[in-house]
């Protein structure tokens, strides 16, 4: 059974979330990368931990967690669903089945569109995910900018 540690030290992993970071700095998006996949981690074995789930299913948060943005470096749009499969590629035959697919589904379902959830993996998820309210996500500097994007609006608290 993989835990969060083995998942933050894989290559590909960690390549996919470097990739990330360059995609959404070339476009000026808020912050993506390794400070919000560690923070959205933490803070969803928090909630997990905090409602009474299983230390496995608290894993399964942080793992999600961690992973949620990884798909990014491809496309803002549609990042949850690359992001998901992304996961699968790399970790088939890794997980159990039902954990590996209450994962892919946190990361398919974390983004504003697509919030079906059927596992409480997948709402710990979107909590952790939108409570990561930063300054310091905002990359671009111009306000007018920032005022035209939620992403941006949200975390440039003044």
């Amino acid at each position: 059974m993989l835990k969060l540690n083995q998942i933050k030290k894989d290559p590909q992993v960690q390549e996919l979330i470097k990739q990330t970071e360059i995609a959404m700095g070339a476009i000026g998006y808020t912050e993506h990368g390794l400070p919000h996949a560690n923070l959205v981690a933490s803070r969803a074995r928090d909630v997990a931990k905090g409602i009474g789930l299983s230390l496995r299913e608290e894993e399964l948060a942080a793992i999600s967690g961690f992973c949620h943005d990884m798909g990014n470096f491809m496309t803002r749009e549609y990042h949850n669903y690359f992001g998901s499969l992304l996961f699968h590629q790399i970790f088939n035959e890794k997980f159990k089945p039902k954990e590996m697919f209450q994962i892919m589904q946190a990361i398919s379902n974390h983004d504003k569109a697509e919030m079906n959830f059927t596992n409480k993996i997948s709402a710990i998820l979107v909590l952790a995910d939108k409570s990561d309210v930063r300054k310091s996500r905002v990359m671009i500097k111009d306000v007018k900018e920032i005022e035209n994007d939620i992403h941006n609006r949200v975390n440039f608290v003044k």
